[in-house]
């Protein structure tokens, strides 16, 4: 279901339907916050419903219309009120962020109904979950989820350089504090490194989207990093591990920029997909180099060779364009081995039966 809404929202989007969309739906879905939770299946909810409630944003702005920003938002709010809530912040922050970005003249009359358009639907989406939403509230008061306060520190600390490192293809997956590092999990495949700082180079995509994006990645960052802020994003509470619940929305304009970048990467020059390259190898030598014990030295060489794989797939096709559909199958194929060998390296499902049930009759009697 993710991988379909992530296709949809891909494809409406970019006006697409090519590997692009397949690509990217399946390093969205297959990211690292899938390896970490993909046990904890109702928080899985939030994976699948996030590409349709930004597309509803995004036909808020260009369409005035909120259907499916409407449907979209309250039945995640009916799957799941703690992810839905954290949806809802990302949803007025986008929504600010795309508005900005599609505002070219400031139309004073235009600009009000489409925020009053966003406030109503927004409006509705929670009171058409009231009858649930109100009641679980004043339960949830009395239980102990409730009762912190701010913190004045770190309760999951992570250093910056940690935090880039935990983008890598094949990092483990961090779920408890007790865990090797704290880093959220961002994790959605060395291409995606590649084509952000291609995003950032790329002279055909507007200075103004630039900003935008990049400081959508900002703000996560710093709400990972500013335990006060990601306290507000847990709705007022310290996390009892599994932490940072909402790095899938990190993940989710990670993987946008990426498309963006990959839309545009056939008007620029070789020279600057070089550059990309280039520095995104110097980053993945700068971990083998100071080392990151949350990935094996193993699985940094097998980012190195992906990384080689796909711009070595890209020079094909460009100075071979004849050969654009084996480039793309070989492509596409490479993503998918990459998907299988991050979800496979972070796969636990081992349960042994006779150890499950040694204790059955004493803890009967």
């Amino acid at each position: 279901a993710s991988s379909v809404f992530m296709s949809f929202y891909l494809k409406n989007t970019f006006k697409k339907n090519n590997v692009l969309v397949c690509a990217f739906s399946l390093l969205y879905t297959f990211s690292g916050y899938f390896c970490a939770y993909y046990w904890n299946i109702m928080w899985l909810d939030g994976l699948i419903f996030l590409p349709l409630i930004t597309l509803g944003i995004e036909n808020i702005v260009n369409k005035n219309n909120g259907i499916l920003y409407t449907i979209s938002l309250t039945t995640m709010l009916f799957s799941n009120y703690f992810i839905g809530y954290m949806l809802c912040i990302f949803s007025c922050i986008y929504f600010i962020a795309y508005l900005i970005i599609k505002t070219n003249k400031i139309n004073i009359k235009s600009l009000l109904k489409t925020i009053m358009i966003f406030t109503i639907c927004s409006l509705i989406s929670g009171a058409l979950n009231a009858w649930a939403l109100i009641p679980m509230f004043e339960a949830l008061t009395s239980t102990s989820a409730t009762g912190s306060t701010f913190p004045t520190s770190q309760y999951y600390a992570f250093t910056i350089p940690e935090f880039f490192k935990n983008h890598l293809t094949g990092v483990n997956s961090v779920v408890f504090a007790s865990d090797i590092s704290n880093s959220p999990n961002v994790s959605c495949g060395i291409l995606s490194i590649a084509l952000c700082i291609l995003f950032i180079l790329n002279n055909k995509i507007s200075t103004k989207r630039k900003i935008i994006y990049i400081s959508l990645l900002i703000i996560l960052l710093l709400s990972f990093y500013i335990a006060p802020i990601d306290y507000i994003w847990h709705a007022f509470h310290v996390p009892n591990d599994l932490p940072y619940r909402y790095s899938f929305i990190y993940t989710f304009v990670l993987i946008i920029i990426s498309a963006y970048s990959l839309k545009k990467i056939k008007e620029t020059s070789f020279i600057k997909v070089l550059i990309a390259y280039v520095l995104s190898g110097i980053f993945i030598t700068y971990v083998y180099l100071t080392g990151f014990d949350n990935i094996t030295q193993d699985m940094i060489k097998i980012n190195y060779a992906l990384l080689t794989t796909y711009f070595l797939i890209y020079t094909l096709n460009y100075f071979y364009p004849k050969y654009k559909k084996i480039a793309t199958t070989i492509f596409l194929s490479v993503i998918a081995l990459e998907c299988i060998l991050t979800t496979n390296h972070n796969w636990d499902i081992l349960q042994y039966i006779d150890e499950f049930y040694a204790t059955y009759n004493d803890t009967h009697n």
